[in-house]
């Protein structure tokens, strides 16, 4: 066997797997499968009798009569080749009546090195160029994808499925790694490369490093300098490694990455609805470990989406991004009005990133979706001259650098904006909730409403972060601008919103409620129409006076349209593991009228537990409590005189670490450990039926409270609950 003949036989593996990543069936025909290799196809009498004894390196069965030829070739400059053989092939199996063939690739390359890719479909009698939302494919195309092939010969809305994605891009970070590309430098690389491909997709890789690297930076050099943008070629041009030795591995590295983003059908990919050019920057800006040093925290594109359809964007809006890192929302601003087959007037997107290298990423994305007129500069919005007055603003602030805390931000962008402007923000929880000063929020809440008016403000899904490993809560907050809020007349949407995304494996995924927030925030931006109140979901309220805590836990109505757990039926007694434990049933009851009252009515000598924490605390019969939810809060069973405190029976405890607000009543002595607050009862509810029934009505409110918003002693003394008026309950006659 040749030496070229040799290559050849190397992409029969290389083909098949390519294959299976776009969901082919890549066994044999006669297994099941739909893959003839050279030698396999003679098992078909009607292929043999149509091909004699010549043979493509692989035919693909669509079904029993449809076939797409794929025809290799080792040398990368013989792709007319491969494709001319191919045709040849796919003709002589269209001679056969009962088969067809209406598709063809050539590939040419090493499999191990610089490939190109070239698909045609027969339409109409002649052999056209596959394309792929406008682009030239430069891939193999996937099983769905292949009916409009054939019919049309071009398609659309072309989309890449994420597990292939998140795999493809782990593969394209293993290889620079091995090539010696610095981790802070690897999304800057593939953004030159990304620029590089827009001249020309098919450009070919020379097998030596420094022509390589030169031809590269050359032609995203070009593409700069095309939009006026060559001086951010700095950031993203690819360099030699110092080492001779390395030099070789580089090439190989950044040629591997060049033929998987061809198989991908970047270009088609990027020229989609989708911002895939955003989420390969964030798999690699995670993975460079200093994202979160220099506050890139970068905002998951179906939430920038959800954000610019909620607030909306018309060609003529000038919209802003002060901390714009990739370019998220200006790119989802761009899509929403591509869709209504507008476009926006020239330089009316704008964005700030204080890093030059993430600047630089944002400025390409845009490219590459047709808008080099976007006006990205690298800056820190806080001093950096806004030339502009934008009336729509849309930012996910950084989070937590030094002293720019996120409220900064937010009110810089304000200060500038046009009169009636709408303002989105991406917020912790801190900002709009904390009850302390120390980073001045409070005091930016209270000037904030009286300088602008707070529309909305949406609790954000849990852990929407936890890919950048920002351990934070989040609110979407909206403003207009300079419109004082009058609190007497100026109601706020308060949501809390979920994607139906699963963020852990613990966590299940559960229905997403982000069209309903969609359209109930839309519809009150647009005609000020409230939405209906919803329990624990969506509420349209007036501000409470002297009340900052402008959280939607906080402001989100009582339960009067919700079903209240109630433990009326409640008492069963355990003998065996302490006096008697409580072991809670509960009966669901429907009340229509309600009174909300503080939680300290019912309670004095509030306190957190002295009793210490289960750490090698011997074994006794003493109950231990906890924040656990289950039990009755009871962790354990200690030694009495291990413990510094020891409870009375008749006190209600309720768990305050991490957000939990569980209350248990115990008629029973117990320890307490000091994540637990231990409430005594007030004459005249120190009784264990109003105990339990109270403790039903906070649980009732658990909701309220979770890991990034705390239950605390501030809160506690701040908490309502829900107590039927006209329903039998224990308290009837001794509250009004």
């Amino acid at each position: 066997m040749s030496k070229d003949t040799d290559s050849e036989a190397r992409w029969h593996g290389e083909i098949l797997d390519q294959l299976e990543r776009l969901g082919w069936d890549k066994r044999p025909c006669n297994k099941g499968g739909q893959v003839y290799t050279q030698n396999e196809l003679r098992k078909n009498n009607n292929l043999k009798d149509a091909l004699g004894l010549e043979a493509p390196e692989n035919i693909v069965a669509l079904d029993s009569v449809e076939h797409w030829v794929i025809e290799a070739k080792s040398d990368i400059r013989d792709l007319s080749t491969a494709l001319t053989e191919a045709k040849d092939y796919a003709e002589k199996i269209n001679s056969n009546k009962l088969l067809s063939c209406r598709i063809i690739t050539g590939i040419a390359g090493s499999p191990d090195d610089a490939f190109n890719v070239e698909t045609r479909c027969l339409i109409n009698h002649e052999w056209v160029v596959l394309t792929i939302n406008d682009r030239v494919a430069t891939g193999f195309v996937t099983p769905l994808q292949m009916r409009d092939a054939l019919e049309k010969g071009r398609l659309y809305d072309y989309d890449i499925d994420d597990d292939l994605f998140n795999r493809r891009t782990e593969t394209i970070n293993n290889i620079l790694h091995q090539g010696a590309i610095n981790k802070r430098n690897r999304a800057g690389a593939l953004a030159c490369i990304l620029l590089a491909l827009t001249e020309d997709q098919t450009f070919r890789l020379s097998d030596n490093a420094t022509t390589l690297i030169a031809d590269i930076n050359s032609r995203a050099r070009s593409t700069l300098e095309n939009y006026g943008k060559q001086n951010f070629f700095d950031q993203i041009k690819i360099t030699l490694p110092p080492s001779k030795e390395n030099h070789e591995k580089h090439r190989k590295a950044l040629s591997q990455v060049i033929e998987i983003l061809r198989s991908l059908n970047i270009a088609s990919t990027i020229n989609s609805g989708r911002d895939m050019l955003g989420q390969f920057y964030e798999q690699f800006l995670r993975y460079a470990n200093d994202a979160k040093e220099i506050g890139i925290v970068l905002t998951p594109r179906h939430i920038t989406r959800w954000a610019v359809e909620t607030i909306g964007v018309a060609p003529n809006d000038i919209v802003f991004d002060p901390a714009c890192g990739t370019g998220g929302f200006l790119v989802s601003a761009l899509d929403l009005v591509r869709d209504k087959n507008q476009e926006f007037n020239p330089g009316n997107l704008h964005g700030i990133e204080q890093d030059a290298m993430v600047a630089t990423l944002a400025l390409v994305n845009m490219i590459f979706r047709g808008d080099g007129s976007s006006n990205i500069i690298e800056g820190n919005s806080l001093v950096t001259e806004i030339p502009i007055q934008p009336n729509k603003v849309f930012m996910n602030p950084p989070f937590a650098l030094d002293v720019e805390y996120e409220w900064k931000f937010v009110d810089r962008a304000l200060g500038v904006m046009k009169e009636g402007g709408i303002l989105f923000a991406i917020v912790p929880t801190t900002t709009m909730m904390s009850e302390t000063d120390g980073r001045k929020e409070l005091t930016w809440r209270k000037e904030m409403l009286r300088r602008h008016r707070l529309v909305a403000v949406i609790k954000l899904p849990e852990q929407l972060f936890k890919h950048a490993k920002v351990s934070k809560g989040t609110y979407g907050i909206v403003i207009e601008a300079h419109r004082p809020h009058v609190v007497e007349n100026d109601k706020v949407l308060f949501g809390l919103m979920n994607d139906g995304l699963a963020y852990s494996k613990t966590q299940k995924d559960s229905l997403g409620n982000m069209d309903f927030f969609k359209q109930a925030l839309g519809n009150y931006l647009a005609t000020r129409t409230e939405p209906q109140y919803v329990a624990k979901k969506i509420d349209c309220r007036l501000l409470r006076r002297n009340d900052f805590d402008l959280s939607p836990e906080n402001n989100i109505g009582g339960n009067d349209q919700d079903l209240l757990e109630m433990n009326l039926g409640f008492v069963e007694e355990n003998l065996e593991r302490a006096n008697s434990l409580i072991s809670r049933k509960q009966q669901r009851t429907t009340f229509d009228n309600y009174k909300r009252h503080l939680l300290t009515s019912f309670f004095s000598d509030i306190e957190k537990g002295k009793s210490g924490r289960n750490i090698n605390l011997p074994h006794g019969d003493l109950p231990l409590i906890s924040t656990s939810e289950s039990q009755n809060g009871i962790m354990s069973f200690v030694d009495r005189d291990s413990v510094s405190k020891v409870y009375s029976a008749g006190i209600v405890t309720i768990s305050s670490n991490g957000g939990s607000c569980c209350a248990f009543y115990h008629d029973y002595e117990t320890a307490v450990n000091g994540d637990v607050f231990v409430c005594n009862l007030k004459e005249p509810f120190n009784s264990k039926e109003i105990g339990i029934f109270l403790c039903a009505a906070i649980n009732n409110e658990k909701w309220r409270f979770n890991y990034y918003r705390k239950f605390n002693l501030v809160q506690l003394n701040k908490l309502r609950i829900s107590i039927p008026v006209n329903q039998p309950n224990p308290l009837k006659g001794l509250i009004s």
